[in-house]
């Protein structure tokens, strides 16, 4: 397990309930209110799938949602943390298009299961990603360059190999280990400032 990030990555064996399969799996993670961007989600995997029509995207809600586009999908609602961890495993890439987020915590993770992500600049993701090195980092609100991060990536396998190592490095901060340690020091850091 790596702590902090809250889900078990220790196994990376296939998911029961996954489809072995060639063709390229996309996750989302988050809900249908506008700001989260499934929307734009959507839209942009109607784009990815006219050039692929083998990729699958792959969501998860944690109210039920209507996929009002004829994309090839699956829908999870409210997946265990361990089926969770299972869809991070099962995926190949990683999209976030939340128009606002403090952390962007699903992001966080996606990188912890070593995969290559895509978010928007939704703020708070730039305490970790770094557009290019570990993430591709779009527009908010914007389908068409959400669908050609996610096609640049699907043809590049460089870029996917190099976002995946990067974004594994990034995520590793974020263990409970490191961050409780972190936490710790500044509170000494207080506690002697004050008591001088």
């Amino acid at each position: 397990m790596r702590p902090g990030l809250g889900l078990s990555i220790e196994s990376q064996a296939q998911p029961d309930w996954a489809t072995p399969c060639d063709a390229p799996r996309i996750l989302y993670v988050g809900d249908d209110r506008a700001r989260k961007g499934l929307d734009e989600f959507l839209q942009a995997m109607q784009k990815v799938q006219s050039i692929h029509p083998d990729v699958r995207a792959v969501i998860v809600c944690k109210n039920p949602c209507q996929i009002g586009y004829n994309i090839n999908h699956e829908l999870h609602l409210r997946p265990s943390d361990a089926d969770l961890a299972k869809l991070y495993r099962a995926c190949d890439l990683f999209v976030s298009t939340s128009w606002g987020e403090g952390l962007g915590y699903p992001a966080l993770q996606a990188m912890a299961f070593g995969k290559p992500v895509v978010v928007t600049d939704s703020g708070g993701v730039y305490d970790y990603a770094e557009h290019g090195v570990n993430a591709l980092i779009v527009p908010a609100q914007d389908a068409e360059a959400v669908a050609n991060a996610v096609l640049q990536l699907l043809d590049d396998a460089a870029l996917r190999t190099r976002l995946l190592v990067n974004g594994q490095q990034a995520a590793a901060a974020y263990e409970w280990n490191k961050a409780a340690a972190t936490f710790e020091s500044v509170l000494n850091g207080l506690t002697q400032a004050s008591s001088r």
